[in-house]
């Protein structure tokens, strides 16, 4: 009984670590893309629409790669 209990905690920390695992690594990638936009309106001089923002950031998020995306690391 101890023993299924003390697995099922196991488990369920293991979950947690994931969950979070993901959560930072995609608060990170919106953290990277926001200064990469920022960074490219300073190139520009000026700062760009909500569609050139989104497409700059989908760009940034295919060449460094997704949440998933083992290669990139």
């Amino acid at each position: 009984m101890a023993s299924a209990e003390a697995d099922r905690i196991i488990k369920d920390a293991h979950k947690a670590v994931e969950l979070d695992r993901e959560k930072t690594v995609q608060d990170l990638q919106s953290e990277i893309a926001g200064l990469a936009v920022a960074a490219a309106e300073k190139v520009f001089g000026e700062s760009g629409t909500k569609e050139s923002n989104q497409l700059m950031y989908d760009q940034f998020l295919a060449k460094a790669g997704g949440v998933n995306d083992t290669d990139s690391e």
